[in-house]
């Protein structure tokens, strides 16, 4: 599910940036929600709606830290002829970059963060990468209509958002920022921003010394660094840095209180905390996404992909199996991924051999009995299970 995201009241959150008696009224909204778990997501849907005509194989490439990356191959995986390449910097963290090879993306490391890589760099680093015949879509100017992310505004409005509100999010690129702002000017009720960033973002105040290897709104350059910049000056926008130990701090607050967060969503929250809010102020803060941990990140997809593949292929008896058509093997890959998304999470994340078991005999109508003895004996070995997933991905 994209869109229609949680938002509701946090009493612990008013607690935390409530100063000297005075404590703002906080709602939290959960982008993390979103398939993808991120506010991203909104934006590659409206673009994978926008390219449903076209026929042939279509990879749609970005420049990211990881979350667009994510997001991106997830709902690609949604159809047969569609994929995510996410391009990143050399120096990204091998933990994020076998993240993104696990969840579907294609990785294509380069210098990036040296200068603002144009959409025609993007096509020629990608188009070597894919197969022949195949698409490349550059999104680096991703939802440059707004219509993804527009609809934050407006469920942000139709839950009570208005102008004497203050909305507080972190800030990259800016893109959200943007048409946030430009998505309430349509309504005709703009309400206060709060801004948070990095001191490694060219919307941030440089800090000597300040670095982490773990920052996703590092940002040298912005495509839409001039608009955004009007937006700030015209309703004077604070952006405020704080710093990499203070966004930790509340980053580990947010998880102990059960908030599904990331360090960049923290920054929003850590910027807030330098701001006094007058007493029973309307605060919207935006958790803007959350970062899988890798072990969930190998779960999700193993069962996304093997309850529909390698069920066809590895408990299906050998002469049935030779009589099913590539259309049909698409058809249960895609009802499998269906039941998936409906279960409780937790059973997908703890127990992914058990759901692939579930997914399989719900599909074919027997019993989860008789199907986990098959199972035991042939899919032990998560090894070999990720070689056949991933194997059509580079390394």
């Amino acid at each position: 599910m994209i869109g229609n995201t949680d938002f509701y009241q946090s009493v612990e959150l008013s607690d935390r940036l409530a100063v000297n008696g005075a404590r703002p009224v906080v709602y939290i909204k959960r982008e993390d929600q979103n398939d993808g778990y991120t506010f991203k997501s909104r934006a590659i849907q409206s673009e994978l709606e926008r390219l449903s005509g076209v026929e042939s194989p279509v990879v749609l490439a970005a420049i990211t830290d990881g979350n667009l990356g994510y997001a991106g191959a997830l709902l690609c995986s949604a159809y047969t002829d569609r994929k995510f390449a996410s391009i990143v910097d050399k120096g990204m963290p091998e933990r994020t970059k076998r993240l993104l090879r696990r969840s579907g993306s294609y990785v294509v490391e380069t210098d990036h963060n040296d200068h603002q890589m144009s959409s025609s760099e993007v096509v020629e680093l990608v188009r070597h990468r894919v197969p022949a015949g195949t698409r490349v879509v550059p999104v680096g100017n991703i939802d440059a209509d707004g219509s993804g992310y527009k609809t934050l505004a407006k469920e942000l409005y139709n839950d009570g958002v208005r102008r004497d509100w203050t909305v507080c999010l972190p800030v990259g690129g800016g893109e959200l920022l943007y048409n946030l702002v430009a998505g309430f000017e349509e309504i005709g009720e703009v309400p206060r921003f709060l801004a948070g960033t990095t001191s490694r973002n060219v919307f941030g105040e440089k800090k000597p010394g300040e670095f982490s290897g773990d920052d996703k709104l590092a940002a040298p350059f912005a495509l839409l660094h001039d608009a955004v910049v009007e937006k700030i000056k015209r309703y004077g926008i604070p952006i405020v840095t704080p710093t990499y130990g203070q966004r930790e701090e509340e980053f580990l607050y947010m998880k102990s209180r059960g908030i599904r967060t990331s360090r960049t969503s923290a920054t929003a929250l850590a910027a807030a905390r330098q701001f006094k809010f007058s007493d029973g102020q309307n605060v919207a803060f935006i958790n803007t996404g959350y970062e899988p941990e890798e072990t969930q990140s190998f779960a999700r997809n193993l069962v996304r992909y093997a309850a529909g593949l390698l069920a066809v292929s590895m408990l299906v008896p050998i002469d049935v199996h030779n009589n099913f058509t590539t259309n049909k093997m698409i058809e249960i890959h895609r009802t499998t991924a269906e039941y998936m998304r409906n279960w409780d999470k937790s059973e997908i994340l703890l127990k992914p051999e058990r759901a692939m078991i579930k997914a399989f005999a719900e599909y074919t109508g027997g019993s989860e009995e008789k199907t986990v003895g098959i199972l035991d004996r042939q899919i032990l070995n998560n090894d070999a299970i990720e070689r056949d997933i991933y194997k059509n991905n580079p390394s």
